[in-house]
């Protein structure tokens, strides 16, 4: 993937945290052959794959797709009240 690539799924992926809602997540085996919301890149029958489900938004990711989203969500989480934090 180029830099360029990244930079436009790493944009793409921060649209997708919203810190006022908790999503959920359903991960299991895809049962048919389907493509990633955010790559485009198909998700093979077999391979995991994640729905994220907002209150007005469901999108299905591929293992690499979701493992930067949830990076993204716990770097961007909020600090403030956490015991020891200033």
């Amino acid at each position: 993937m180029t830099d360029e690539a990244s930079k436009d799924l790493l944009a793409s992926i921060r649209l997708l945290i919203d810190p006022r809602e908790i999503p959920r997540i359903y991960a299991g085996a895809s049962m048919l052959t389907k493509t990633c919301d955010l790559c485009q890149k198909q998700i093979a029958r077999g391979s995991n794959e994640y729905e994220i489900e907002f209150s007005a938004l469901t999108v299905r990711l591929d293992r690499a797709c979701f493992d930067v989203w949830r990076d993204e969500v716990f770097r961007t989480k909020p600090t403030a009240g956490v015991e020891g934090e200033d």
